[in-house]
């Protein structure tokens, strides 16, 4: 863990040089075949897609969920919003897509950022919250086709099995603080207040990048927050290969793999989304897999 404020996700990914790549998936699974296209599940989000929402009672815990149910050990209260966010002291940052039911309660995602809480003085991180202690619900819209619906088939099962990613590795050619790291187990490099046992990452509106190589505005948002050993069901459409940047950069030093796949909450509800598959160095041949062929210790 860097000593740097933690916490900020994607909004948009230029990339030198048109790196992207569209592959099918080694390792954990053979090449699909007749898998549709990444670019018909992966388009764009654009504009204001969340509202800054005071909670119903600051004074009570507010609770980050996972999609499996599991309280992941997150809280929110005493958000303080850093980096030109809009949302003023105390309040939570929720998403304007559509909610989930897990533990038979509509939930709606709480989107970190840079900032601080009571929990933790670098990072306001993500998590599903409960509809009941907001003091609204959030101004609801669609998410922008195509993005979060079914696909058209499944091929392969897997576990997640969230792992650090390499602390070097951008996701924006130049920049600095545009971290793949957050996408690894970021409940363990996040921030300044690691939370003991709790393993988790996410399921993403869109990926970072598009197929081709050009910015994806809006890519890598959360959709759902998914924990060790949650089943992953990858979807027959195309994985997307992104470049990892050196910091302030343009030197591609390795490669952070994206796939389509549903994941179900334990209310029964189908969430469609990108999940990182695996990453490798570019000085390497070898993948390191973010997900598993069976259940992992």
């Amino acid at each position: 863990m860097r000593g740097r404020t933690r916490g900020a996700i994607a909004a948009g990914v230029a990339l030198a040089g048109g790196l992207a790549m569209v592959v099918s998936s080694p390792g954990a699974g053979a090449a699909q075949r007749d898998a549709a296209s990444a670019s018909d599940y992966n388009g764009p989000i654009q504009g204001t897609e969340y509202d800054c929402i005071a909670p119903r009672d600051p004074g009570s815990p507010i609770e980050g969920w996972a999609a499996n149910g599991a309280d992941t050990g997150v809280r929110f209260n005493g958000t303080r919003w850093s980096g030109g966010e809009p949302c003023g002291p105390g309040e939570l940052r929720i998403s304007r897509f559509p909610a989930v039911r897990i533990n038979d309660t509509t939930m709606y995602m709480q989107r970190g950022s840079g900032g601080a809480t009571d929990q933790d003085s670098e990072a306001i991180r993500h998590g599903h919250v409960r509809v009941g202690e907001l003091s609204r619900r959030p101004a609801s819209v669609a998410p922008a086709a195509p993005n979060g619906r079914p696909c058209a088939g499944e091929t392969e099962t897997y576990y997640d099995n969230p792992q650090p990613m390499p602390e070097d590795f951008e996701y924006k050619p130049g920049e600095k603080y545009s971290d793949w790291e957050n996408y690894g187990d970021p409940l363990q490099t996040d921030g300044s207040n690691p939370i003991p046992g709790a393993h988790y990452n996410y399921v993403l509106w869109s990926w970072l990048t598009d197929s081709a190589g050009a910015s994806n505005p809006g890519g890598g948002q959360p959709r759902a927050i998914i924990g060790k050993n949650e089943v992953v069901h990858r979807c027959a459409v195309d994985s997307i290969t992104s470049p990892a940047y050196a910091e302030g950069s343009d030197k591609v030093v390795g490669y952070v793999r994206g796939i389509y796949a549903r994941v179900a909450t334990n209310a029964g509800d189908d969430v469609y989304g990108w999940v990182v598959h695996s990453w490798r160095r570019a000085d390497s041949a070898d993948w390191t897999f973010l997900l598993s062929s069976g259940p992992v210790a």
